[in-house]
């Protein structure tokens, strides 16, 4: 078979092919490929190649920018019915999750061979002398012996004698996204094959060599060595932990961490592996617990042992908070970081400011901070107060975590101060004010000549677009788009955004209209619509603005991902601005703004 450098080849030979063949098969090569080059992610991007007709030839990938291509024209889905229902996934995944019960207690493990293979975490087992195995049929397996562990990502590869067991589909965690649809599979509080669902809110940093997965789907005590499920039925997770002090927190560990485990052969019984990783600190017990309180836990045994070898000057307030007090701030005097442990996850917080008002500065300046702030981020608790915080599973945190991880949420309470008089460094319009020209000397020619857009060309890159007459422009800097489609036909203005919300909801969109109304560009009137849609877990914002006269319509159309369209909607009006009408098509067709009745735009509505 034929290998082109930079392509991905499938099927036939070319060379082996007829003329008309040939032309067929390149026909549908450029269909498969707009679809590819406009998916966002590596994983969608990776899926629609697996997806791709056998007989396709080739499919050329742009680099580093890939797009969502526009609803309005030539949205399509080309995942549809590949992804499972949550029933299905749970129908055919759950089976592999298992109970396992110590005498410390319930947690969860997940069969990953037939032959009786099972993962969980390290803690699940951790100091366990005996433990059973419920499998989801009823079986008990009480002999367990212990393949691996891994106690940095609290990870245990565990095996029962077993044949023909149910094992779970392994997925790659490298492809998790925040956004991806999740369900949880395991046996919180004891209860057996407990399903939840949530998303995937944030991938994260441990702080310690190596990452997690932050998710809202529910977990309880006892969900700890359960499954993670993504939207194909794959295990992509290992549920790890929760705090239980917030809502809707809570971890897993990258299935891809486990694979290495795998290829452990050794075996040892559970009271070995007892000996052999004792809990930390238990090597001197009264010097773990040290002038603790009678009633102390271990888990507050530990983390004080952390606490106490940060090299930070420290408070103990009671069996499970301390304080640490950090002085000379840029915009705080003093800073208190307070360190608990709820169940077994660390809780590193401070406090901001008393019930500030979130205004709309407020929120992009603290949304920059927890971009800049890979360790910390920002929120609102119960009483409205805004704070710094993170939280760690109590398994990885340690002196050096204590010090590493309080400094930074004091540094982020510090900076995060500053941000509450500091105005936004972002851009921010709330309604259609058109106020840029472009430059003279960069002009695109619309409607066969009767009219022009003066734009910035330095600013904006034009790209290959399949949409029958239109033109895409692409503003690197902040990831917005503009597409200029145009008709010959005169369309009413009116209708247009009624055509335009047909069309994407005929593609299959999810979409919801925000906006419309009429609008003046220098001089002549245009209708908008501005709508979100939402395709293939994307969620994107549009504004269109459409002009017709008797040479044609034209639309323009701004558009990004939701999360950054308000403070980059100025880009569509600063390129729309650049319209004008030449002087020989306004002598011949006089649609100006100004002929039309004050009562006529009485009732405009604004896109907010």
């Amino acid at each position: 078979m034929a290998q082109h450098e930079g392509s991905v080849c499938f099927g036939r030979n070319p060379d082996n092919l007829g003329s008309a063949q040939k032309h067929d098969l390149r026909h549908r090569a450029r269909e498969q490929h707009a679809k590819i080059r406009h998916l966002a992610t590596r994983r969608e991007r990776e899926m629609a190649v697996r997806l791709a007709p056998s007989s396709q030839i080739s499919l050329h990938f742009r680099g580093a920018v890939v797009a969502l291509l526009l609803l309005t024209s030539v949205l399509a889905d080309p995942f549809a019915g590949q992804e499972l229902t949550p029933a299905q996934i749970v129908e055919q995944q759950a089976p592999s999750v298992v109970t396992i019960t110590t005498e410390d207690g319930f947690g969860s493990g997940v069969i990953v061979d037939p032959t009786g293979r099972i993962v969980t975490n390290f803690h699940v087992i951790q100091g366990g002398r005996s433990a059973e195995v419920k499998l989801s049929n009823g079986d008990v397996y009480d002999e367990i012996l212990v393949s691996a562990i891994d106690r940095r990502r609290d990870l245990a590869l565990i095996r029962i004698r077993g044949f023909g067991l149910p094992a779970a589909s392994f997925g790659d965690s490298e492809l998790v996204r925040p956004g991806d649809s999740v369900i949880l599979v395991g046996a919180p509080e004891g209860l057996e094959q407990t399903v939840s669902n949530g998303i995937v809110s944030a991938l994260r940093d441990s702080g310690d060599g190596y990452r997690f997965i932050q998710t809202t789907a529910p977990a309880s005590p006892g969900s700890s060595g359960g499954g993670m499920f993504n939207e194909a039925g794959e295990l992509i997770g290992i549920v790890t932990s929760q705090f239980t002090a917030g809502q809707n927190l809570n971890f897993a560990v990258p299935i891809n961490y486990a694979r290495g485990l795998m290829a452990v052969e050794s075996e040892m019984t559970l009271a070995d592996a007892a000996v052999r990783y004792p809990p930390e600190g238990s090597v001197a017990p009264s010097a773990a617990i040290g002038s603790d309180p009678v009633g102390a836990t271990p888990n507050e045994a530990q983390l004080r042992t952390a606490v106490e070898t940060s090299g930070l000057s420290y408070q103990n307030l009671d069996d499970d908070t301390w304080s640490i007090e950090f002085s000379n701030g840029t915009y705080l005097d003093n800073v208190t970081v307070f360190v608990s442990v709820f169940a077994d996850m660390v809780l590193f917080q401070a406090a901001v400011a008393a019930q500030p008002t979130l205004t709309h500065d407020l929120a992009v300046n603290l949304l920059s901070l927890n971009w800049e702030q890979n360790l910390v981020k920002f929120g609102l608790d119960t009483d409205g107060d805004l704070r710094a915080l993170q939280e760690l599973p109590l398994a990885i945190v340690d002196g050096e975590t204590v010090n590493r991880i309080a400094n930074a949420v004091a540094v982020a309470a510090d900076e995060a101060a500053g941000a509450l008089a500091a105005p936004s460094d972002l851009r921010r319009s709330t309604d259609l004010t058109f106020r840029s020209t472009g430059r003279e000397t960069d002009v695109i020619e619309v409607l066969g000549g009767a009219a022009m857009i003066r734009y910035d060309a330095s600013n904006w890159e034009e790209q290959a677009t399949e949409i029958a007459g239109g033109r895409q422009f692409f503003n690197e800097s902040e990831a917005f788009f503009v597409t200029l489609i145009e008709e010959t036909s005169q369309f009413p203005i009116e209708s247009m955004p009624d055509i335009a919300l047909a069309n994407a909801r005929e593609s299959g969109a999810e979409v919801m209209e925000v906006g419309r109304g009429k609008r003046d560009i220098n001089g002549r009137e245009f209708s908008f619509i501005e709508y979100n849609a939402r395709v293939s877990g994307f969620d994107v914002t549009y504004l269109g603005l459409f002009y017709s006269d008797a040479s044609g319509t034209l639309q323009i159309v701004g558009w990004s991902t939701t999360n950054i369209f308000e403070s980059t909607r100025g880009k569509v009006e600063q390129f729309a601005s650049g319209f004008f009408v030449t002087p020989a098509a306004r002598a011949t067709h006089s649609t100006d703004v100004a002929s039309h009745s004050e009562a006529g735009r009485t009732g405009e509505v604004t896109a907010q």
